[in-house]
């Protein structure tokens, strides 16, 4: 219920008995039971009220049901502090709010740029190891190369020690020493 409502339906009986005009005293005054909620003291009746009075009554009344509704001065010197102790703290508080949005800003832009590297990298890094696995691949064709060399080297090199250990190479030496000499004299510059 709304306080305008709360006080029309006490109103509303009095408003009633002021244009027929009191001629009593007791034309006035309401029953006793009127003037104050059931569950307010049956003790407390008014026998008289006049305007002052019925305004008290009536004060008292919003104050008791809606006091959650008034705001008092108390109130609101509380909200006037507490505003200006919050804009106080705002103002406090506004450099070192700015400071932090330069520095998230910066830590942004270096994020990104650390991103940006780190994408460089990884793409360096792809191109390495493809040319790491690109040497490998040589490297095992050159050892494998390396081993068949190795191999005919050391058949050469058996074949040759063959040779020399052979009949015929040992019965031939003596022309191969006078075939040198012949070409040595045939060829004086060489």
């Amino acid at each position: 219920m709304t306080p305008e409502a709360y006080l029309e339906q006490y109103l509303a009986p009095l408003r009633t008995r002021e244009t027929s005009g009191f001629t009593l005293v007791s034309d006035s005054i309401l029953a006793s039971g009127y003037y104050y909620p059931p569950w307010q003291l049956r003790e407390t009746y008014l026998d008289l009220l006049n305007l002052s009075s019925l305004i008290q009554v009536i004060q008292g009344l919003l104050a008791s049901d809606y006091p959650e509704q008034r705001l008092t001065r108390r109130h609101a010197i509380e909200y006037r502090e507490s505003m200006q102790q919050a804009k106080s703290e705002l103002a406090w508080r506004r450099p070192e709010m700015d400071r932090l949005a330069r520095d998230l800003a910066q830590c942004k832009t270096d994020l990104a740029q650390c991103e940006t590297d780190l994408a460089q990298c990884e793409t360096d890094g792809a191109s390495l190891e493809a040319e790491l696995m690109s040497h490998k691949a040589q490297l095992e064709l050159d050892q494998a190369r390396l081993a068949q060399m190795e191999n005919e080297n050391a058949m050469l090199c058996a074949n040759l020690a063959d040779v020399h250990q052979s009949t015929s190479w040992r019965v031939t030496s003596p022309l191969r020493r006078l075939s040198r000499v012949f070409k040595a004299l045939r060829d004086p510059a060489g």
